[in-house]
Order: structure tokens, then C-alpha cells, then sequence
């Protein structure tokens, strides 16, 4: 009981000591921030990858979307190396 007393009286010195030496309440403005921009192409893309010669075997593979275009890329370029060397080399017969 003494220590609620003890407690109380000070809560209510504390409240009356700090309005008399406070400042006036100023309203306070909150500013929202936009999210930070998300780069698309950081985007994770996850794709079913069948392995060759089989039916229901497949692999889960993850990138991000510049990396699936990289490869994309990639592979257009060996596809067409493959095709030009192909034309200018003689046949084996």
C-alpha cells in the first residue's frame, strides 16, 4: 500500500512537472513514403525444367527474370553459331 502511494504521488509530480515545463503540443505531420521502387527485373521466376529422354522427370529451376533473358540469349546465339557453322563446314560423305 505504501509503495502505490509512493508510486502515485509520483506518476502525478511527474504529469504536473512536465506540463509546466513543456512546450506547446504541436500537431505532427506524418509523411507517408512511397514503397522503394521495385526492379522487375529482379522479379524470381521459378520454371519446370523436363530432363531429356524422359516422360515425368523434370527439374525446378529459379532466376530472376534478366537471368531467364540471359539465358534466352545465350541460347539463340549457340543456336545460331551451331547453324552457321554448320553450313560452311563440307559433309563427312
Amino acid at each position: 500500500m505504501r509503495h502505490f502511494t509512493l508510486i502515485s504521488s509520483l506518476v502525478a509530480a511527474g504529469i504536473f512537472g512536465a506540463a509546466a515545463t513543456s512546450q506547446p503540443v504541436t500537431p505532427q505531420i506524418m509523411v507517408e513514403t512511397a514503397p522503394p521502387a521495385v526492379d522487375p527485373n529482379a522479379e524470381m521466376i521459378c520454371r519446370r525444367i523436363k530432363d531429356t529422354g524422359s516422360l515425368v522427370k523434370s527439374k525446378k529451376t529459379c532466376h530472376t527474370r534478366s537471368q531467364w533473358s540471359f539465358i534466352a540469349d545465350e541460347n539463340r546465339r549457340l543456336g545460331r553459331q551451331l547453324v552457321q557453322d554448320g553450313a560452311t563446314r563440307p559433309s563427312g560423305n
